[in-house]
């Protein structure tokens, strides 16, 4: 029979695994698919991209959907530029985009169908939006015309997983703050499939959601994966 020790290794390991830095992925579209169409999604550093039609919420008209493109650049004439980060495993707490502004302008963020942040200015330089507690996992700039020249995203580190061994007992804590992961557990790290959610003996625990894993259980590793 495994033993606790052997269990406690098996986490440890899967948190080490876990623990990524924040990054910025920079697009300056230089992968855009020659012949892209309105509608046609592509995908470049696990970003969804695509160019759609403008609606009223984005600051303008609503059905347009002409657009140009360039080595390093798009232009919007008008039309939406959207980025999709449902790929992403990490939340986006940042949104830069260096636009050349000829006409109404507007970077907006959305969680789900909501908007939950806009900004616009009428005149060049760097439209910026941060998200601190509500993180988004679309966001559009919609233009009557104006060039976009890069796009920035920044990503915040995800939270971590602290394990604490009590007499034969262990314990997995994780930060409440962070109500957008979900604990998930599998016989074995190195697959992709597999994992499954924890839904039971998950308690809240000062900061901390706490959970405690049966003592029937010989080895196990979890992780925490995001969610929308």
């Amino acid at each position: 029979m495994k033993t606790l020790t052997h269990f406690l290794a098996t986490l440890i390991t899967t948190i080490l695994v876990g623990q990524a830095k924040a990054a910025v992925i920079v697009e300056t579209f230089d992968t855009v698919p020659s012949g892209v169409e309105c509608g046609r999604p592509w995908t470049n550093q696990n970003i969804i991209l695509s160019f759609t039609a403008t609606i009223p919420s984005g600051g303008g008209t609503a059905g347009s959907c002409s657009f140009g493109t360039g080595s390093g650049f798009i232009d919007l004439y008008p039309s939406s530029f959207v980025m999709d980060f449902s790929m992403l495993q990490v939340p986006v707490s940042r949104i830069e985009a260096d636009i050349e502004v000829y006409g109404s302008t507007a970077l907006s963020a959305y969680r789900g169908s909501t908007n939950i942040a806009q900004t616009g200015r009428a005149t060049n330089g760097t439209f910026s939006l941060s998200f601190a507690v509500s993180h988004p996992d679309t966001c559009a700039i919609q233009s009557s015309e104006g060039r976009v020249n890069e796009v920035r995203i920044f990503t915040v580190s995800p939270p971590k997983l602290a394990i604490y061994k009590t007499n034969a007992s262990l314990t997995i804590l994780w930060p409440t703050n962070e109500s957008s992961f979900v604990l998930e557990q599998s016989a074995n790290v190195a697959v992709t499939s597999g994992w499954l959610r924890q839904t039971n003996d998950i308690q809240v625990d000062g900061t901390n959601f706490a959970h405690r894993p049966s003592s029937t259980v010989e080895a196990a590793s979890f992780r925490l994966r995001r969610v929308y």
